[in-house]
């Protein structure tokens, strides 16, 4: 079991020179017609991207742009109270210096500065949680200790509370609740090349009792609930950055073989994956033959995705979006598609004035440093789709926020730059092992 403490963090770049931006902005306040909707306390369960998390970390300039707290700001909701991580939070946020170098903060390892908050928080996303977590009523400190995750006892804090994230959630009798969870049960089988595979994946029953208790419950405290299924989690740039074949650093283009066909590393074939926590092995030697400097040996098996365990990866998640909208449908809950943004995010990227965001691996906009959670913009683009669902569902007209306002979370120099492997290779690329901590526990 690894551990989350031991995430260092870090991403790309010798390459790009990052510009100093606030994450924070004062938008002025929408104006709000709610139509049947009570918004006097919103709610939000799920999971790292719920509570904000980017880049690596958990703190405040970011959390101000999770997508509950964006909602609740167009909502005109005063009290939206999230767990507030002093800067550089935790576990180890990842930037990129003004001369390009990474840089990677020591920890900020104090409870939310809010803590002594006498009630639940209204945002209950927890880092590195799985569906499970959401009605498990184990003792919090106890957990965070087993985990070896500090976001249980630091988010939920006391049992008095609630004895679970729902209990908690509940406890606030919310007029409001959104749950977007699910996520974390498949992706760390992806992240994990496909070694880390939790029960209620190899089981989709089991997903769907946890889910369906957790929908049964919301249904009978008459609460008005928006779920939002799972996206694709082979589509991230944690899976979509490094090249399956070998490429020449100083030209950019792959080697080839005398047939003119690009030569693969070792252990990966067409079609495979190969994890931005193969750069550390690449750099030894392993994937590449003697004659190309390497040591023959192939890229171990847990930082390849190969085409048969993206395809179970694919199945599972659309087996966890049909039990979570068979649930949606029978309490009446609104459903989020963000499996559907995604993938249009992925294929169209996003139109800001001339700029279009993408999915691209840090100069696309779309994703933080750490290649699997949102920037604040992604954050922005995501809670247009929680409120287009909250409008149809309650005759509401909340307005959707302007993504251009929000300010992004990695600064390009001027034209940018682009990323190549030599760049990455150039990297002190252990950094991107540490990442999975958060997701294998």
């Amino acid at each position: 079991m690894i551990s989350i403490k031991k995430i260092a963090g870090g991403v790309l770049i010798l390459l790009i020179a990052f510009i100093g931006c606030k994450d924070y902005s004062e938008l002025d306040p929408p104006s709000l017609d709610p139509g049947e909707l009570d918004p006097s306390m919103y709610v939000a369960i799920g999971n790292s991207i719920t509570s904000g998390f980017q880049n690596n970390a958990l703190y405040e300039s970011v959390q101000q742009h999770s997508y509950p707290s964006l909602i609740a700001r167009q909502l005109n909701i005063d009290e939206f109270e999230q767990p507030i991580f002093e800067e550089p939070g935790l576990p180890a946020r990842m930037r990129v210096a003004t001369d390009g170098s990474l840089v990677v903060d020591p920890p900020n390892i104090n409870p939310p500065v809010n803590a002594q908050l006498e009630r639940p928080f209204n945002n209950l996303g927890i880092p590195a949680s799985v569906l499970f977590d959401v009605v498990d009523q184990q003792d919090f400190a106890v957990k965070s200790e087993q985990r070896e995750n500090p976001f249980f006892a630091f988010i939920l804090r006391n049992q008095a509370l609630g004895e679970s994230i729902l209990a908690q959630a509940l406890n606030l009798q919310p007029t409001l609740l959104t749950l977007w969870t699910g996520n974390n049960d498949i992706l760390g089988y992806v992240v994990s090349g496909g070694t880390d595979l939790l029960p209620t994946a190899q089981n989709p029953q089991f997903f769907a009792a946890i889910y369906s208790e957790i929908g049964g419950v919301l249904s009978e405290a008459n609460v008005p609930v928006i779920v939002a299924n799972i996206p694709d989690v082979t589509l991230i740039p944690f899976v979509n950055t490094v090249p399956p074949v070998i490429i020449n650093p100083e030209t950019e283009q792959p080697i080839t073989d005398p047939e003119g066909n690009p030569i693969f590393y070792i252990g990966v074939s067409p079609g495979d994956k190969v994890l931005l926590t193969a750069l550390d092995y690449i750099n030894q030697g392993y994937g590449r033959p003697v004659d190309l400097g390497g040591n023959n040996e192939p890229l171990p098996e847990n930082v390849v995705l190969t085409v048969e365990e993206q395809e179970f990866a694919k199945d599972v998640v659309q087996t966890f979006n049909s039990i979570i909208a068979n649930i949606a449908n029978e309490h009446d809950f609104g459903l989020v598609d963000l499996h559907s943004t995604y993938n249009q995010l992925d294929q169209d990227g996003y139109t800001l004035g001339e700029q279009t965001l993408s999915t691209e691996f840090v100069t696309g906009g779309l994703f933080s440093l750490d290649g699997v959670h949102p920037t604040s913009r992604g954050q922005a683009i995501i809670a247009n789709e929680f409120i287009s669902v909250i409008n149809q569902e309650f005759g509401a007209s909340i307005r959707q926020i302007q993504v251009g306002t929000i300010p992004p979370s990695i600064g390009l120099a001027e034209g940018g730059a682009s990323k190549s492997m030599k760049n990455l290779l150039e990297l002190d690329t252990k950094v991107f092992s540490n990442i999975l901590d958060l997701y294998l526990q």
